[in-house]
């Protein structure tokens, strides 16, 4: 979508490479392994991203256009919770921090599902236990939680 809305001839190469790849027809080498170098900015550790994927980020936070030209891509959940983090940190504005409900509906079954455990949590499509977010932020819906409203 946003090599379509920008015409950038990268992001739509990007965009080719993704779709390939779940597609399950990206060309591999002998390993079996993926090569997406010619469109992507490889980085070592977790806190190579903000430098090298967002450099001043608190001047440019406010610049849609050099927003979009960037993405973070990482394979697991518990890394894109520490980038954003960090991030958000470099970016000046008031943090909102949201905490997640921790009651049950019947209060007798509350001893089967203590907060703590369910604070400790951090389960794919659904947004952690503290999310912390500012005005302005995009936010995007990774799943549907009520799905009776859609096809109700």
């Amino acid at each position: 979508m946003k090599a379509k809305l920008f015409s950038d001839s990268l992001a739509d190469d990007l965009s080719k490479v993704i779709l390939a790849i779940g597609d399950s027809t990206a060309p591999s080498d002998t390993a079996g392994e993926t090569s997406v170098s010619h469109v992507v900015t490889p980085v070592d550790t977790l806190d190579d991203p903000t430098a090298a994927i967002f450099p001043d980020l608190h001047t440019n936070c406010n610049n849609l256009i050099w927003l979009c030209e960037r993405a973070i891509l990482t394979p697991k959940s518990i890394f894109i919770a520490k980038i954003n983090d960090d991030l958000l940190r470099n970016v000046p504005r008031h943090l909102h921090t949201k905490k997640s409900a921790d009651t049950v509906v019947d209060s007798e079954e509350a001893v089967h599902y203590p907060t703590e455990v369910l604070k400790s949590l951090d389960l794919s499509g659904l947004p952690p236990n503290q999310l912390h977010l500012q005005i302005g932020d995009t936010v995007m819906l990774l799943r549907n939680l009520e799905p009776s409203r859609l096809y109700g």
